[in-house]
């Protein structure tokens, strides 16, 4: 599909623009298929598991459409996976230093800049300047007589004390025929980026070629990146690489006006999903008051689940006494979740877990509270 563009898809799939409900899968060989950073996202409804496909309207609130899934078909989500040469470069082929960050790819749209549209940097919700830039790599022949400039293009942000940081890149790379190259483009200066602050999403349109093909490809897409600070979602996510689950603490989680704690459960998806099974993963984490941006995670205990099953991640808040854990659809209205419905999550012994004697936290385990 082809559309022409002036402004980014939506910012994310999540239910009622509030804490999304992240998951994990396995395929028929029982192999553990993740709900990864770059892929779609499983939200627990009413009825049925839905991938929600999202657009933004003028205001930037993001209005979703549902496309209802069985449980049994999610072992048809394919893997992401880097792409091979003589394939367009893709959001899988970026290459992050900064936690919790993953490259999305929208539909095709139409050949074509607007100078001007969009600014060449824009600030994120921790006050950093991000922009996309293009700097030279190396010259390579390319397994045949041409050379090559290959050129890499980098994500990068200034803090507030001017000191520029790549957070991530993006190389391009000789192609699968001789005397020919993949190459990516994003020209931040002329086309512009736009960071959409509730979901924590930077995007910009991005250019795919194969340079000296004899039948090449060539197009355009609006191409983001994920995992930013919000302003009031908790983004759980799942790395495969490092079996953990993480987020980046929102400037406002949940609309609470700060957090004295988090607890992460995991469950069995259901229709519906039933919360008052969920089961304790991490609980009155971190220890101490987080700041807003701040990338915690923890390893993930959650079993692997059977094939053509899945495990749902959920992360509730807690501020002054107050717990939410986002919003649901029910009767076609956005909801609260009921909070009280979850297993209280506590450590032994309760509270924040005590410091060792090296100065770093100990660990200790999360159990649900019985009283003992």
């Amino acid at each position: 599909m082809r559309s022409g563009w002036g402004s980014p898809p939506g910012p994310d799939c999540r239910e009622g623009g509030s804490a999304p409900v992240r998951h994990r899968e396995s395929d028929s060989a029982g192999r553990s298929r993740p709900n990864r950073d770059e892929g779609r996202q499983i939200v627990g409804g009413p009825t049925v598991p839905r991938i929600l496909e999202c657009s933004s309207s003028s205001v930037g609130v993001a209005m979703c459409r549902t496309v209802a899934f069985l449980v049994a078909s999610l072992v048809l989500v394919p893997f992401a996976s880097a792409s091979q040469p003589g394939q367009p470069l893709g959001p899988d082929d970026w290459v992050f230093d900064e936690p919790g960050l993953h490259g999305t790819r929208s539909a095709e749209i139409e050949v074509g800049y607007r100078d001007g549209m969009n600014p060449g940097q824009v600030y994120d919700n921790q006050g950093r300047l991000l922009t996309i830039r293009v700097v030279p790599l190396s010259y390579e022949r390319c397994g045949g007589m041409r050379s090559f400039e290959l050129r890499r293009t980098e994500l990068v942000a200034w803090n507030g004390s001017g000191a520029a940081v790549v957070l991530g890149r993006i190389d391009d790379r000789c192609g699968a025929v001789p005397d020919t190259a993949d190459r990516y483009g994003a020209d931040a200066a002329r086309s512009g980026v736009v960071f959409d602050p509730v979901s924590g999403t930077l995007s910009w349109v991005a250019e795919t070629a194969c340079d000296a093909c004899p039948a090449g490809y060539d197009s355009h897409h609006w191409d983001s990146v994920r995992g930013f600070t919000t302003l009031l979602d908790v983004f759980d996510s799942f790395s495969s690489e490092t079996q953990s689950v993480g987020f980046r603490r929102p400037w406002r989680p949940e609309g609470l006006r700060d957090a004295d704690r988090f607890d992460t459960y995991w469950g069995n998806v259901t229709r519906p999903l039933d919360l008052s099974a969920a089961r304790p993963l991490q609980c009155a984490y971190p220890g101490h008051w987080p700041q807003p941006g701040e990338y915690l995670s923890y390893p993930d205990a959650a079993p692997t689940p059977a094939p053509g099953k899945a495990v749902y991640y959920l992360t509730s808040v807690t501020y002054q006494g107050e717990t939410r854990a986002g919003r649901t659809a029910s009767a076609g209205r956005l909801v609260a979740r009921d909070a009280h419905r979850l297993p209280e999550c506590a450590l032994r012994g309760g509270g924040y877990p005590a410091p060792s004697h090296d100065g770093t936290t100990a660990p200790a385990e999360a159990v649900l509270a019985t009283g003992n």
